[in-house]
Formats: structure tokens, sequence, C-alpha cells
């Protein structure tokens, strides 16, 4: 199954509680979802701080998730901050 599949089938399933308060068991759920889409790659937001000899350099980077910023030379393939996985492309680090 995959991750996209599985927010999905989660978001569309209705919430039962027999024992449990079904608020209690819809936290449960949303921080599920929440934890799943963390594992769907999203691209670092690139930002640009000036330009040198008419082109814009991209020296920092957003997360797309949490918005931590980060210098060009600090490359994860996951935020440290938010655990979002980054695509990074297949560039090697």
């Amino acid at each position: 199954m995959k991750i996209e599949d599985a927010i999905f089938y989660i978001k569309n399933t209705p919430v039962i509680a027999s024992n449990a308060d079904k608020e209690t068991v819809q936290k449960a759920y949303d921080m599920a979802i929440e934890a799943l889409e963390k594992h769907i790659p999203k691209e670092p937001i690139w930002e640009g701080s000036g330009y040198v000899y008419g082109e814009m350099v991209y020296d920092t980077w957003r997360c797309p998730s949490c918005d931590t910023l980060y210098e060009e030379d600090e490359k994860y393939h996951y935020c440290p901050s938010c655990g979002q996985r980054l695509d990074v492309g297949e560039e090697e680090y």
C-alpha cells in the first residue's frame, strides 16, 4: 500500500470507538495522518539573497512544512526540525 493510499483510507474511514472516547480516537487518526504525510517528499523552498553577474544567488532554503530556514550548505534528506522528508533530487551529499 502506498502512503497516499493509507492516508486516503484513514481520512475516509469513520471513527469507531466502542470503549474509547471518539475525540481521542480522532486525535490518534490525525496524528497518524500527519506522520504519514511527513514521509511524502516535498521540495525545499529555495530563496535568493541577491544577484551576482545578473544571476540570482540561491543560498538559503526553507522547509516546506515547518518553514525553518537553512543555509545552502546544510543539506538534509529530512528536515532536522520537523522530520519532513525532502525531495533533494539525485544530488549526492
